[in-house]
Protein backbone atom coordinates (compact mmCIF):
# COMPACT_ATOMS: atom_id res chain seq x y z
CA UNK A 1 0.00 0.00 0.00
CA UNK A 2 1.42 3.54 -0.66
CA UNK A 3 2.75 5.28 2.34
CA UNK A 4 2.16 9.05 2.56
CA UNK A 5 3.78 11.40 4.92
CA UNK A 6 2.05 14.55 5.81
CA UNK A 7 3.61 17.66 7.23
CA UNK A 8 1.41 20.53 9.12
CA UNK A 9 2.07 22.16 12.08
CA UNK A 10 -1.82 21.98 12.55
CA UNK A 11 -2.34 18.91 14.29
CA UNK A 12 -6.06 19.12 14.14
CA UNK A 13 -5.75 18.59 10.28
CA UNK A 14 -3.42 16.25 10.30
CA UNK A 15 -5.54 14.07 12.72
CA UNK A 16 -8.29 14.42 10.76
CA UNK A 17 -6.31 13.80 7.01
CA UNK A 18 -4.70 10.85 8.43
CA UNK A 19 -7.81 9.22 9.69
CA UNK A 20 -9.42 9.77 6.27
CA UNK A 21 -6.51 8.64 4.26
CA UNK A 22 -6.22 5.53 6.88
CA UNK A 23 -10.02 4.24 6.28
CA UNK A 24 -8.86 4.76 2.14
CA UNK A 25 -6.26 2.35 3.24
CA UNK A 26 -2.86 4.42 2.79
CA UNK A 27 -0.45 3.78 5.46
CA UNK A 28 0.35 7.37 7.04
CA UNK A 29 3.17 8.90 9.09
CA UNK A 30 3.11 12.55 9.73
CA UNK A 31 5.82 15.39 11.15
CA UNK A 32 4.10 18.53 12.60
CA UNK A 33 7.11 20.70 11.88
CA UNK A 34 10.14 20.59 9.26
CA UNK A 35 13.14 19.05 11.47
CA UNK A 36 11.14 16.25 12.68
CA UNK A 37 9.99 16.10 8.72
CA UNK A 38 13.08 15.44 7.24
CA UNK A 39 13.52 12.98 9.78
CA UNK A 40 10.90 11.21 8.78
CA UNK A 41 11.08 11.37 5.51
CA UNK A 42 15.26 10.11 5.87
CA UNK A 43 13.90 7.38 8.07
CA UNK A 44 11.81 5.51 5.61
CA UNK A 45 10.75 5.43 1.87
CA UNK A 46 7.22 7.53 0.90
CA UNK A 47 5.63 7.38 -1.62
CA UNK A 48 4.10 11.10 -1.44
CA UNK A 49 4.62 14.06 0.81
CA UNK A 50 1.95 16.26 1.93
CA UNK A 51 3.61 19.61 2.70
CA UNK A 52 2.47 22.69 4.22
CA UNK A 53 4.13 25.20 2.88
CA UNK A 54 3.74 27.85 6.01
CA UNK A 55 5.07 26.52 9.08
CA UNK A 56 7.06 28.10 11.90
CA UNK A 57 11.24 27.85 12.10
CA UNK A 58 11.49 26.34 8.57
CA UNK A 59 8.96 26.77 5.85
CA UNK A 60 7.65 23.82 3.44
CA UNK A 61 10.18 24.96 0.34
CA UNK A 62 13.07 24.82 2.48
CA UNK A 63 12.14 21.45 3.52
CA UNK A 64 11.47 20.26 0.24
CA UNK A 65 14.72 21.54 -1.01
CA UNK A 66 16.72 19.44 2.48
CA UNK A 67 14.24 16.27 1.20
CA UNK A 68 15.31 16.53 -2.30
CA UNK A 69 19.22 17.16 -1.55
CA UNK A 70 18.91 14.03 0.62
CA UNK A 71 17.69 11.28 -1.64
Amino acid sequence: MAKVLLIDDDVDLTTLLKEYLSEEGFEVATAQDGRAAIAQAASSAVDIIVLDIMMPHMNGIDVLQRIRRSL
